[in-house]
């Protein structure tokens, strides 16, 4: 096992990435499908190459601030995603918020989401206007993640580093507060810390043999490792959650989340056990997802969290 089995994703997400803060002119919409906005991309995202974009806009300007602040009454926090899809086919995204470990509902056209699966034309764009409602006061650390083919299976590690790339953005919004709070106690496992040098970010193995990934289960109870670590250059603090079909879950028995800090080369293991009673449709997918640096001031010059936001292979159960 190469510890670049878990980068490829982070490699591919940041191609394509736009965070330019130039102004679109209004224009009539089609959904976001029609309307190109392919002159506020950067120069490789227009190279020939297939991929895909994303950007952060307020309206029709680009964002490119990562912090932002609500006063008073002021509860709700409305942006505009746009996905461009520059490849020859349709493909479907799913779209998940998380308000540091916790997955949140958030408004699409009004309608309220858990999660939210789209498709894209190819060769075009899609916009998606997202509203979070009901913030409170305090500090949230908000990921927009979006995730290729949701209901799709994957059969083996080299097509599911294709489907377990994320398409992320991340933006602190301080509500009636002025500054980032001191970062949370960590909360782990009972599980051992080890210095290896084969995971970075979160990957689900079998339960007899960690490093071999988890792909295909047969609907019924079954443990799986859940490993996750640091082969980043520096000290990375990070939650790690888990989904089941796109809903959040408790990444143990009892730990509904992981809250934890690795020096670089460190890595933790941990048996999670599947309840068949859990499994509430003919066909089941779990995840799990790697949040970095939750705490971490984002600025117009620094607008990026310190690693890779990144996904686990998936469980396809069924």
């Amino acid at each position: 096992m190469c510890k670049r089995l878990l980068l490829f994703c982070l490699i591919i997400t940041s191609l394509f990435f736009n965070i330019g803060c130039q102004t679109l002119e209004a224009s009539s919409l089609n959904k976001g499908d029609n309307k190109d906005y392919s002159k506020q991309e950067l120069p490789i995202a227009n190279s020939g190459g297939e991929g895909f974009s994303l950007g952060f806009y307020n309206n029709n300007k680009i964002v490119k601030e990562r912090t932002f602040k609500l006063k008073n009454k002021e509860n709700n926090f409305k942006k505009k995603i746009i996905l461009g899809n520059k490849t020859s086919k349709e493909e479907e995204f799913v779209l998940l918020i998380f308000d540091h470990a916790k997955q949140i509902n958030f408004s699409i056209d009004g309608k309220s989401k858990r999660y939210y699966i789209f498709k894209t034309k190819k060769d075009a764009y899609k916009e998606i206007n997202v509203d979070i409602k009901g913030l409170s006061d305090g500090f949230h650390s908000i990921s927009y993640l979006i995730l290729r083919s949701p209901n799709k299976k994957i059969t083996n590690l080299e097509q599911s580093r294709a489907y377990s790339q994320v398409f992320s953005i991340r933006v602190n919004v301080l509500k009636n507060i002025n500054e980032i709070p001191t970062k949370n106690k960590l909360i782990r496992t009972n599980n051992k810390i080890s210095n290896n040098e084969a995971i970075s970010g979160v990957f689900l193995g079998e339960d007899n043999n960690k490093y071999k990934g988890k792909l295909i289960q047969k609907n019924s109870n079954f443990k799986y490792n859940l490993v996750y670590g640091n082969q980043w250059d520096r000290d990375v603090d990070f939650y790690i959650v888990s989904l089941l079909n796109w809903e959040q879950i408790n990444v143990s028995n009892k730990t509904p989340y992981i809250y934890d800090k690795l020096n670089p080369g460190q890595e933790v293991s941990v048996i999670t056990t599947m309840n068949k009673k859990q499994l509430n449709k003919d066909k089941n997918i779990i995840v799990s997802l790697f949040l970095p640096t939750p705490f971490k001031d984002l600025t117009p010059d620094n607008p990026f969290v310190d690693a890779g936001i990144v996904s686990s292979n998936r469980i396809f159960i069924e």
